[in-house]
């Protein structure tokens, strides 16, 4: 009798049991638990959109778990984003890939910031700014630049369209973060490096790096600086039908400084060798902030300044957010003359390209005789 039982629960197992036996058992050392622990590039990679699923929420249960730690080594984040960017690659549904997006950009503002106890003790003798409060956010952000960058060349035609979804919403996220910390300068220093460091995503010059991502956030920089803005002025303004010429910045909010946040751009016209890159960059980053504000002033000379609206802005919140105090035609004249002076300032830089320099003179010379007339 205990024969017959020891072969029937042993040898005498069905083949289909022992088939679903074995499949539970793959599925379960498989898939990783939600825990905060760091999921392995495997796991976000998987062909199986669970594993997947779960891999991400591990993700987001380390990074926002790690409050007072550093931020990863170089080589450990290179390897977590690889595989969140195969993660992506893998989502093939147009909702999914939306959803997908958002979720991945939200870490950037779920990962918690230093508190000042965390911090380490800053030199004073060093002259350099000190560490922003958001340093573990700033360098997840920077993994994703580099590993669009590292990765891009492996995109094909049919993909290329969700992977600038996903620069858009990280560059929004991005945008958010800096924007959370009142414009702190050291974290406008970072974002800053990010996108001008040698392999950044404006490093135009370096031919490891695409043209077609910086043709991108061009096309993008000021709409999602401007929903950025927007929806922090949401918690701020008590009235978003508020005329522009009446505009004043809250006390609560501060001012948004446009010129530092045009920086990286400015910085990439006046010395890339590309002169698509420079048109591309102007015309679509520089040029609308400068006839902002020629918008903005002639509101104040007009007969019935009340009846000037947002709408006559073609990024008002970006406007309103940057000038201090009223919106008047001095302070759009006063904006646009100090974009006009980063513009000088740079293009008289040795690293500025002799064409470049010599078109951003002119822009310059245009400038002076407008205001002499």
């Amino acid at each position: 009798m205990s024969a017959k039982t020891t072969s029937s629960s042993g040898r005498g197992a069905s083949p289909v049991d022992s088939r679903n036996k074995k499949r539970r058992l793959e599925r379960s050392s498989e898939a990783p638990s939600p825990s905060a622990e760091l999921p392995l590039g495997r796991y976000l990679a998987s062909p199986d959109k669970r594993t997947r699923d779960q891999a991400c929420q591990s993700l987001k249960s380390f990074l926002t778990q790690r409050r007072g730690q550093d931020a990863l080594p170089k080589d450990e984040m290179a390897k977590l984003w690889k595989g969140i960017f195969y993660c992506f690659w893998m989502s093939d549904k147009p909702r999914v890939q939306q959803a997908l997006a958002q979720e991945l950009a939200d870490l950037v503002l779920a990962i918690p910031p230093t508190e000042p106890g965390d911090a380490e003790e800053v030199d004073v003798e060093q002259p350099s700014l000190p560490e922003p409060r958001c340093a573990p956010a700033l360098a997840f952000l920077d993994g994703f630049w580099d590993a669009m960058i590292r990765e891009w060349s492996a995109l094909d035609k049919w993909r290329m369209d969700k992977f600038y979804l996903l620069l858009r919403r990280f560059l929004n996220a991005g945008l958010r973060l800096v924007e959370r910390e009142r414009w702190d300068a050291a974290t406008v220093d970072e974002l800053y490096k990010m996108m001008r460091k040698s392999g950044g995503c404006l490093d135009t010059n370096n031919p490891q790096v695409p043209d077609s991502i910086a043709y991108h956030l061009a096309d993008i920089y000021l709409d999602e600086l401007e929903r950025a803005l927007t929806a922090a002025g949401r918690e701020s303004s008590p009235s978003a039908k508020e005329p522009v010429e009446h505009a004043t910045i809250s006390k609560s909010r501060p001012v948004t400084p446009l010129v530092l946040l045009l920086q990286p751009f400015v910085d990439t016209i006046a010395t890339t060798h590309n002169a698509t890159v420079y048109t591309r960059l102007y015309e679509n980053v520089v040029e609308p902030v400068l006839a902002d504000c020629l918008v903005l002033g002639s509101a104040s000379d007009k007969e019935h300044p009340s009846s000037t609206e947002e709408e006559d802005l073609a990024h008002p919140e970006i406007i309103k957010s940057s000038v201090d105090g009223e919106a008047t035609l001095d302070a759009g004249e006063n904006l646009r003359a100090r974009i006009f002076e980063s513009l000088f300032k740079t293009a008289s830089l040795p690293s500025a390209n002799g064409a470049r320099r010599a078109k951003l003179y002119r822009l310059w010379e245009a400038e002076r005789a407008r205001l002499e007339e």
